[in-house]
This record gives C-alpha cells, sequence and structure tokens, in this order.
C-alpha cells in the first residue's frame, strides 16, 4: 500500500492550496462532509494511511485518491455489508 499513501502525500499540498484559495477552512469542509476535522488533518498530513475506513474515504472525497471502479463485489464482503445493515437497524429500532 506504499502506492497509496504515497499518492496521498503528493496531493496533499495542492489540495491545502485550494483550500486557501477559496477560503475553505480544512474544519469547515470536514464538519460539513460528517468527517472528523482530526481525521482529516490527519490525511492531509500524512499521518493517517488513508487505505481504508474513514481516512480512505476522506481521501477520495478530497479527490486525493480515485474511487476504484469494482465489477464484482466478493461474497465475502456482501456478507460484512449485510451484517452491517442489519447491525444498524438494531441501532435504530426504538427501544419500547
Amino acid at each position: 500500500m506504499k502506492e497509496v499513501g504515497e499518492k496521498v502525500k503528493q496531493a496533499s499540498s495542492v489540495i491545502r492550496e485550494q483550500f486557501l484559495l477559496h477560503g475553505v477552512s480544512v474544519r469547515e469542509w470536514a464538519l460539513a462532509r460528517g468527517f472528523s476535522v482530526a481525521l482529516v488533518y490527519a490525511v492531509l498530513a500524512g499521518k493517517s494511511k488513508a487505505s481504508r475506513g474513514k481516512s480512505y474515504e476522506i481521501a477520495i472525497a478530497l479527490g486525493m485518491l480515485e474511487h476504484p471502479k469494482v465489477e464484482v463485489i466478493p461474497a465475502f464482503v456482501n456478507d460484512v455489508h449485510l451484517h452491517r445493515r442489519q447491525q444498524k437497524l438494531l441501532q435504530e429500532r426504538p427501544m419500547t
């Protein structure tokens, strides 16, 4: 995953420059997108690998990485997605 980390580092300075140029703070952007401000700063600083999870989502949203085009989702990934949906539904169900 060195390639992912290297792309993020190269894009970081360009992204920061764009924030300054357009008068938008990193904090404002993070809050508007629902991301942790600290995690966005960690991605921009290269302290987070941005290879999966929220940091990966942040890097994609910032344009630091391209979203991969996946044609077929493996069965084990579908199992995890199903489990997550079930957990979310359980959490959202009102307690009576």
